[in-house]
């Protein structure tokens, strides 16, 4: 009988020991993961400082002005790649002292 209630005093002490080992690995992974979460809060709080340092006035007036890309010519000569797929059926262009592989689609 003693044996048997010994062994039960050993399986309580074991399942509390089981219980607290969990509970620290959890506040320990919970601790780490609070940590993580506040050094990736302050980084993306740092992306919108670069506002703080843009002129008020200079904010609106870049809003209004309308964006181009390019000069609006649809001519690529200027760059020796215009006609790559047409005359040329290896893909490579000849730009003065290089030459490059253009891929035609």
């Amino acid at each position: 009988m003693e044996a048997t209630a010994s062994i039960k005093e050993m399986n309580l002490i074991f399942a509390g020991l089981l219980i607290i080992e969990g509970l620290m690995i959890m506040a320990g992974v919970t601790g780490y993961m609070v940590w993580m979460l506040r050094k990736v809060a302050l980084s993306r709080a740092a992306l919108f400082t670069v506002f703080l340092f843009v002129p008020t006035g200079l904010l609106p007036a870049l809003a209004k002005k309308k964006a181009e890309i390019g000069d609006g010519s649809d001519d690529d000569e200027d760059y020796g790649i215009g006609d790559a797929g047409e005359d040329n059926k290896s893909g490579y262009v000849d730009v003065g002292a290089s030459t490059v592989r253009v891929m035609t689609i």
